[in-house]
C-alpha cells in the first residue's frame, strides 16, 4: 500500500508504468520495426518515426560500465519506443516475471542526466506485465534476457508545455525473479479475536469481522508460513493483497485487478504498517495485518479511506528482489 514516492521514484514510475498512449501515422506499426536482419531479429519496438529517433541515441559506458546516452538535442518523440542495444546472454525474460534493472534517465531536451540508479546505489524492479507497462517496453523486455541493454524513450510528463519533449532511459537487466502465483506453505492457526479470513479457489481472500475487537496496536498474524527467501527492508516485494477498512468496506485488491503488485519495502514509500509488518517474513507467506491509523494514513483522508481509519490487509508474499 503506497504512501508516497520520492521524486526520483516518481520519475521512474512515470516512465515505466504510465503506458502513455500516442497516435500513430497510417502505416506505422505500433509494436515493432524490423531490424536490418529481418523480423526474427527484431530489436526495435514502437511507431516507425519514434524508432528512427531512437536510432540517433548513442549508448556509451564509462570505465565502471555505467551507461551514458548521447545524441543531438533537442530529441523529440510522438510516443514511447524501445531499442535493444545489446542482447544479454543470461536467462530469457518472460511475462509475469520480476526483473531488476539498473538505469540512467537522460533529458532529450538538453542531454542532461536526470537520475541514475548507479549513483543512488538503488536498482529497481519491474513486473513484466502487459497490462501495466507501455506496449513498446513490455515487448522489448519480454524479448530480452539478463544482461540486455535497452534504450526506452517516452514523453516527458514534467514538460507538458513542450509537445514531443522526450526522456530516455538506458536500462540494463541484471536479475530475474519468478514469483509464486499465491501463498504456499504451512497453515497457521491465528490468534483468537482477529477477523476471520477465507480464501476462494484462486486464493483471493475475504474477511468476516464478527466479534473481533479493533486493536490499538499493529497486529501481524501469519496465516500461511512460507519457507522462501526472507523479506528485508529495502527489498522490492511482489505481492497479492486485499485491503479493508475495519468496518468491512473493501477499498483495494490486486486480486480483483487480476495482477500482483510490486512495492519497494522502504520507509516513506509505504505506510509504516507494511514496512514494519512484512519485514522478516518469508516468501510464500500469507500475512494478516491490522494497522492502526498512526501506522497507516493517520488523519489524512484518501480516495476510499476516511481519515483515522484502522486498516486490514491480507498479503500474499510472492517474491522479493
Amino acid at each position: 500500500m503506497k504512501k508516497h514516492l520520492p521524486i526520483a521514484a516518481i520519475a521512474a514510475s512515470a516512465l515505466v508504468l504510465a503506458g502513455c498512449a500516442s497516435g500513430t501515422e497510417e502505416g506505422d506499426d505500433p509494436s515493432a520495426s524490423p531490424s536490418a536482419t529481418g523480423a526474427a531479429a527484431t530489436t526495435e519496438f514502437g511507431a516507425a518515426a519514434d524508432v528512427e529517433a531512437l536510432e540517433g541515441i548513442t549508448w556509451d559506458e564509462d570505465g565502471s560500465g555505467i551507461p551514458t546516452l548521447g545524441g543531438e538535442t533537442p530529441a523529440t518523440l510522438s510516443g514511447p519506443a524501445t531499442r535493444i542495444v545489446e542482447d544479454g546472454d543470461g536467462d530469457a525474460v518472460e511475462a509475469g516475471q520480476l526483473v531488476t534493472v539498473d538505469y540512467t534517465i537522460t533529458s532529450g531536451t538538453d542531454g542532461s542526466q536526470l537520475y541514475s540508479t548507479y549513483e543512488a546505489e538503488a536498482p529497481e524492479s519491474i513486473l513484466v506485465s502487459e497490462t501495466s507497462l507501455d506496449p513498446a517496453l513490455f515487448t522489448a523486455l519480454s524479448n530480452s534476457a539478463v544482461g540486455s541493454d535497452i534504450i526506452f524513450g517516452t514523453l516527458d510528463q514534467s514538460n507538458p508545455e513542450n509537445p514531443g519533449a522526450a526522456i530516455f532511459m538506458a536500462m540494463t537487466i541484471t536479475e530475474i525473479v519468478e514469483p509464486l502465483d499465491r501463498a504456499e506453505g504451512t497453515e497457521v492457526d491465528p490468534a483468537e479475536g482477529l477477523p476471520s479470513v477465507t480464501l476462494d479457489d484462486s486464493g483471493a481472500p475475504s474477511v468476516e469481522f464478527g466479534d473481533a475487537e479493533m486493536p490499538d496496536e499493529l497486529v501481524v498474524q501469519q496465516l500461511i508460513e512460507g519457507d522462501g527467501e526472507t523479506v528485508e527492508s529495502g527489498d522490492s516485494l511482489i505481492a497479492h493483497y486485499t485491503g479493508w477498512i475495519w468496518d468491512g468496506e473493501q477499498f483495494d485488491s490486486s486480486w480483483e485487478r487480476g495482477e500482483s503488485s510490486v512495492f519497494g519495502l522502504i520507509e516513506g514509500q509505504l505506510i509504516e504498517g507494511w514496512t514494519q509488518g512484512l519485514a522478516g517474513q518469508q516468501v510464500g507467506s500469507q500475512v494478516l495485518l491490522v494497522i492502526p491509523p498512526e501506522l497507516g494514513y493517520g488523519d489524512q483522508e484518501q480516495a476510499a479511506i476516511p481519515a483515522g481509519s484502522t486498516l486490514v490487509f491480507v498479503v500474499d508474499i510472492l517474491g522479493v528482489a
